[in-house]
């Protein structure tokens, strides 16, 4: 094969894959749009069919890159048919430059923009819009989330750097509090493993060392990793309380039922309740005319053995707790449309 040969060969398998790989992510985005049950419960419906119609990719953290009021309880319909900033009501704080807020999407009017977002305020989590207008910056209707002057998408390397800085105040604090003993040596650390009167402290020990204490200081110190690390991560990556403090505030209070339904398990559930539903649901159809007006006029049940018999065909009777009767089940239905009967027949079990 000759050098051009290859070279177009490349192209076109590179063509192919910038094809595929951009269907899949827009039936993946699709996906997770059709299912983001959170951002319906949290913004609404609205914001829930905008989302999916502009193929947004929520939720994602942002960085505020200048000052941005924020509100709370704005109309839903006067989102669509003209802004009425009497309808919402402004928070009592701005999300300050540099503060970062949970993304939702956005819904455009003309010169001004809703962004849906949250935020943690000390314990409390705030659900709202923030209000950019955008005036003379407003060339047309679309605003674009990815590259603006309002707010820039947070890297993965921002998170790690909060979470590398949350560490270390974990380790201070735990430290301060506790009495947190550290040893390297191989037998001696195996000898504190077994014993259960003490508490390998999580997420600090490495290969080369292990940090434990005493057993009844477990419940507390995990309490203070879940007030950093652990489920109140959230309350110090959108936080808008400048002196937050976990000690002192306390974690955040979850919405269990936003929690619930935007979680895999429910999304899961859900699908398999469909699928089932539907399978359910299923009609019987007629095989002359396709119509599925159609009624069952007859029906006969025929005896075709057991799981387990003897020769005779009697059923084994040592087997009785699991044995079953082996059933056929014939029914004649009668179509409305054309007026045809047809037959059906399956097999079943039944307890004998």
């Amino acid at each position: 094969m000759s050098k051009r040969n290859s070279q177009d060969t490349q192209l076109v398998l590179g063509i192919i894959y910038v094809v595929i790989s951009a269907i899949l992510t827009f039936f993946i985005t699709l996906f997770a749009t059709l299912f983001d049950f959170y951002t319906l419960g949290s913004h609404g419906v609205e914001q829930y069919i905008e989302n999916i119609s502009s193929h947004d990719d929520v939720p994602t953290f942002q960085v505020a890159m200048a000052p941005i009021d924020m509100y709370t309880k704005p109309s839903q319909t006067n989102i669509f048919t003209g802004i009425d900033i009497g309808t919402a009501e402004k928070y009592r704080k701005q999300i300050d430059k540099g503060q970062r807020f949970r993304y939702f999407g956005t819904i455009n009017k003309e010169e001004i923009t809703w962004v849906a977002a949250q935020v943690i305020d000390g314990n409390s989590i705030v659900n709202g819009y923030l209000l950019i207008n955008r005036g003379n910056d407003a060339e047309s209707s679309y605003f674009n989330s990815d590259e603006n002057k309002y707010f820039k998408k947070m890297f993965d390397t921002e998170l790690s750097e909060i979470k590398g800085n949350l560490h270390s105040m974990y380790f201070k604090s735990l430290s301060d509090r506790f009495t947190i003993n550290k040893e390297t040596d191989s037998l001696k650390k195996q000898e504190i493993i077994n014993n259960d009167s003490m508490y390998i402290v999580k997420y600090l020990g490495t290969k080369e060392a292990l940090y434990y204490t005493d057993k009844n200081n477990k419940d507390a110190i995990e309490a203070l990793y879940d007030s950093y690390l652990g489920d109140n991560l959230d309350a110090w990556i959108i936080q808008i309380q400048k002196d937050y403090n976990a000690e002192r505030d306390g974690s955040f209070k979850k919405d269990y039922v936003l929690d619930i339904i935007g979680s895999v398990y429910f999304k899961v559930s859900l699908i398999l309740a469909i699928i089932y539903l539907r399978r359910r649901s299923k009609k019987l159809k007629c095989p002359e005319c396709n119509s599925s007006n159609t009624k069952r006029t007859k029906e006969k049940i025929s005896k075709l053995g057991y799981t387990y018999e003897n020769k005779d065909g009697t059923p084994d009777k040592r087997r009785k707790n699991i044995n079953k009767e082996k059933i056929e089940i014939k029914t004649t239905h009668l179509c409305n449309g054309c007026g045809n009967y047809f037959l059906t027949a399956f097999e079943a079990e039944r307890d004998i």
